[in-house]
Formats: C-alpha cells, structure tokens, sequence
C-alpha cells in the first residue's frame, strides 16, 4: 500500500520524533528567544530521532522512508511506496526495552514503612492522571533506555494563597504532583557547579495545550515554559507573517527556591548528557529491517517469472494462467526469466546473524564486568551482580527517585520518605529437589521450621508479607516431621 506524503507527516507528528527540527524560519535557533535549543541539546538529537524512529515500529520507521529504507537508482517512486508499504520492523529494541524495564521493576518500589501516610497517599496517583508511583517508575525507566535519559519535575498546583497547614492543604485538595518530561522536550538549560555537583540555574522545555475550537474542533498551541529558581515563565507561540513570535502568557513566582527539576540516567556521559545504551541495538534493528526489505523484494521479484518473446507480434498475444499461446512464426518464441533464488539463502542467513547481534546487544545490559582472571563458569550471566549494567541504572533510579521524594516533601513541609528497588532481576523460584531436600532437614530437626519459611519467602514460594506467627498458632501441636 503506498504511503502518502500527508501520511508520512501525521505519522511523523503522532510519534513526536520530527517535532524538534529546526525549520527555515530559524525556529529555536534565535537565542534571544525563549524556544532556543542549546549546543548539548542539538548534539544529543541524532542519536534520539534514530532510536526513536525504530523504538516506533513500523508506523514510524515508514513515515522516515527514505532515511531509513533508501530508494533504488532507478527504482520508480510507485515501486518504491509499494516495497515501503510492504516493510515491517522486526521490534527487537522495543521488546529489549520492556523485557530489561520488566526485570529491573520486577517488583513494585518499596516505601519504607515509617513512610508518612501523606507519600503512602501520593503514592497512589502520583501524577494526577492515575498512575500509581510504580508505573510512573516504569514508564519513566522506559523513556531513559531508549533516550539516554529523563527529566521530571515535582509541580504544585497554582493557588493564590498558601495553605496554612498539612490539612488545610488536603482539604482544597492541593499536593505536588510529578511530570515526566522526555529527553527531546527539554531544549535548554543551565547550570552551576556548587560543592562539586551540577545544580540547575534555568530549565527550558517545551510544552502544548489543547483548546476547543468551533463546536467541535481543537487546537493546539505550542507553548515554552522556563523555569528558574523560584519564578516560572509560560511562552505561547504565534505565527503571523510567516514569522514564529512569542508571547509571554504567564509568569510568577514557586514556594521553593530552587528548580523543583531531576534527570534520570540509563547512560550518563556528562552533566545533564547521556547516550542511548540501546543504540548499538537501534543500529542493528535499522539493518534488519533494511535487509529484510531487500529480501522480501527478492522474494517477490523470484516468485514472479517475467515472460519474454521474441519474432512473434505483441498485438496478437495473450498470456495468462488459462490461456495458450500458440505462435505461427517458426522463428518466434517465448519463455519465462526467473531468478535461480541463490542469492535467498545468503540473506536468509544474514537475517539470523543480525537477531543474533541483536539479542546479545539486549543481552550484554545483563552481563558483569569480568576480570581476565576469571573462569569461563565466572563469566556467565548472572543478573543479580551488582556490577552489571542493569544494575546501575537500578540504583540510579532508586537514587533518583528518592530525590523526587525529597523535593515532594520540601512542598509539603514533612520529613521525606525513602523507597527500595528491587535488585533481584530473575525469577528465583526454589526448584522442587531443593524444596524437597529442604524439608527433610526440618523432618529430621536439623533446620528450624522459620528458617524454612525464609528460605521459602526468599525463594518467592511464599508471600513476602508472610506471617510467621500466625502460622506458627495454626500449627501448634504439630511436629515438623508430619508437616
């Protein structure tokens, strides 16, 4: 089916991945106006709209079209929509993704449970739009493994006044909410080095709101919001004579005296810079679906034999899978050119050897440094090491989100909480030999019944929130060996 260049554009807007270009109007070029985008910004943009594209899918991958999927030298513009149109994405950096986010939050975030009821409340609906804190986690550990990074801001509603207490707070129903802001959203910052770490002097990122218009219809404004050390600045963006004006539309002043703002790192590689620690992965993803592109064209072109006649007239010949062609001339023929398909296989096998890659690419987020005086046995997966890659984004975040926490309770005036991460990224579950043997020995007293209920815990066979005296009363009077 071929693609249409109004398709390609709404596919493109839909995905958000062309939003950031700089047009020819000099749009977030100009410095004295608030939508600049800054160096670092810029320099950090290829390597987002790529994984971006792919992290996508198909939708996205075929509204790039050429970028990704070159046409032929002599390959006509409908021959080429309808191979575009035919291409599928194999979603292996999507699939990555959700498989590394699924072991590294296998289990919720934990808040310590002398936790105020305020955060456990929180906690609940973290963002105002329903997410609970864990799924705010997820989504937020989703964005950084495909950007690089993430930013979130702890926001309070506007009120005119401030509220005089905690419960004069929950009664109008004000708290600070969080806002998960994507790495290609916030186009510009600044920063001051203060006892050795970076702390934000300005935030720039940008934003939209919906508006009714007409009856039935909406529009949407673009708008900047700037943020600095206890005041806020809200740009709209208007067009008129063919030239991007901004209208500052809102202004004023937070309750707290610095920029309530946080990034999350999956890759770090400098103050408020990252790089996407999938992108070997993206690359990998980019060549399969160009080779497979090129192998379903192969395909197609092998299974389609192209009649060829020779001293015979055009006019007078029918061809088809019901018909007979019979040619008067001794000196005419006909015959069928097919391809001989020895060139299949070897794209066949291209296309295995580059989901291998991938999948060790995916894998390698699992894999320990190692020492080269390590066995073989030493060097094999073990995805609990705490120097694994996905370990260290996993202490990141629980770092990271123990920040939003403190900023959350400097806008409520309370003590802040702390919450854990999950650091055991496997299913452990104790196999039966094991649980069997491990019964004998508390038949035969050589292990105490609660450390077999520990081990059972640990082994995920019994809930963590297991009472042991509890079961301790419904067992009473009877003797581990009839357990």
């Amino acid at each position: 089916m071929p693609i249409s260049n109004d398709l390609k554009d709404a596919l493109k807007h839909a995905a958000g991945v062309r939003y950031i270009e700089i047009d020819g109007t000099g749009y977030g070029n100009d410095p004295k106006q608030p939508d600049y985008r800054s160096s670092s910004y810029m320099e950090q943009m290829a390597d987002v709209h790529l994984c971006r594209d792919v992290y996508g899918g198909t939708k996205t991958m075929r509204a790039a079209s050429e970028t990704y999927l070159p046409k032929g030298v002599h390959e006509h513009s409908d021959e080429y929509d309808d191979r575009l149109g035919r291409a599928t994405l194999f979603p292996a950096l999507e699939r990555t993704v959700h498989g590394l986010v699924g072991m590294l939050l296998r289990k919720d975030p934990a808040l310590a449970e002398d936790a105020a009821d305020a955060f456990v409340e929180d906690a609940q609906n973290i963002d105002l739009t329903g997410r609970p804190l864990a799924t705010f986690a997820r989504d937020v550990a989703v964005d950084a493994l495909v950007d690089g990074h993430v930013w979130v801001l702890v926001e309070y509603p506007r009120v005119q006044d401030t509220p005089a207490s905690l419960a004069d707070e929950r009664e109008r129903g004000l708290r600070p909410y969080w806002c998960a802001i994507k790495k290609q959203d916030a186009i510009n910052w600044r920063y001051e080095m203060r006892d050795g770490r970076p702390v934000l002097t300005m935030f720039v990122y940008r934003d939209s709101v919906v508006e009714p218009q007409g009856a039935f219809g909406e529009e949407i404004r673009e708008r900047v919001r700037v943020l600095t050390p206890g005041e806020f600045q809200v740009w709209e963006r208007a067009t008129g004579q063919g030239e991007a004006k901004w209208m500052l539309v809102d202004e004023g002043a937070t309750s707290l005296d610095y920029i309530p703002v946080s990034a999350f790192y999956a890759n770090r590689v400098g103050h408020y810079e990252s790089k996407p620690p999938l992108l070997g992965l993206a690359y990998e993803n980019v060549n399969h679906w160009q080779t497979r592109s090129d192998r379903q064209y192969a395909l197609k072109f092998a299974g389609s034999p192209f009649p060829v006649f020779s001293g015979a007239d055009p006019q007078s010949v029918e061809w088809g899978m019901s018909r007979a062609l019979f040619l008067p001339d001794s000196d005419a023929s006909a015959q069928l050119l097919e391809s001989s398909g020895s060139s299949l296989q070897a794209s066949r096998e291209e296309l295995k050897d580059i989901e291998a890659r991938m999948a060790s690419l995916g894998l390698q987020m699992l894999v320990r440094e190692t020492r080269a005086a390590e066995t073989a046995e030493a060097k094999m997966l073990d995805k609990a090491e705490s120097d694994s890659a996905l370990a260290v984004i996993g202490r990141g975040l629980e770092a990271f989100l123990n920040e939003l926490l403190t900023i959350h309770a400097d806008y409520r005036n309370i003590e802040s909480a702390t919450l854990h991460i999950n650091r055991d990224y496997t299913n452990r579950q104790m196999p039966p030999a094991l649980l069997r043997e491990i019964r004998g020995m508390v038949a035969d007293g050589q292990l105490p019944l609660e450390e077999m209920w520990l081990m059972l815990q640990e082994g995920e066979l019994l809930k963590a929130d297991f009472d042991a005296e509890l079961a301790q009363e419904r067992l009473l009077g009877v003797a581990p060996e009839q357990l």
